[in-house]
């Protein structure tokens, strides 16, 4: 069912956009780097998606920003060592102002 709501359109634009093209869903459009569902689980019912959407095939380092970047470990480890194995500097996506995050509490 959900697949039925999902339509393919091409965005006309050179480069992040060529990988894959974005889709349309009732809730906005999935870009490259968004991870479409295969499975819907709600309280009541599983709903499996029949045409599942493809999937991204890697980081895509010219999306991510480096405000992003400095607030995801794990990615800044990788990127320094592909880094250092490659010998050259990856790409960076663009400058962006990040919301505020929550500060933790301690527990108890």
């Amino acid at each position: 069912p959900w697949a039925s709501l999902v339509k393919e359109r091409g965005d006309g634009e050179e480069g992040a956009g060529e990988r894959r093209g974005t889709r349309d869903t009732p809730f906005g459009p999935l870009t490259e780097h968004d991870v479409p569902v295969d499975i819907i689980v709600t309280p009541t019912r599983i709903i499996r998606v029949s045409d599942p959407l493809p999937k991204p095939s890697g980081v895509y380092w010219d999306l991510l920003s480096p405000q992003k970047l400095a607030q995801i470990k794990v990615l800044r480890e990788l990127k320094k060592k592909l880094e250092e194995e490659l010998g050259e500097e990856l790409p960076s996506g663009p400058e962006e102002v990040l919301p505020p995050i929550a500060e933790r509490g301690g527990r108890g």
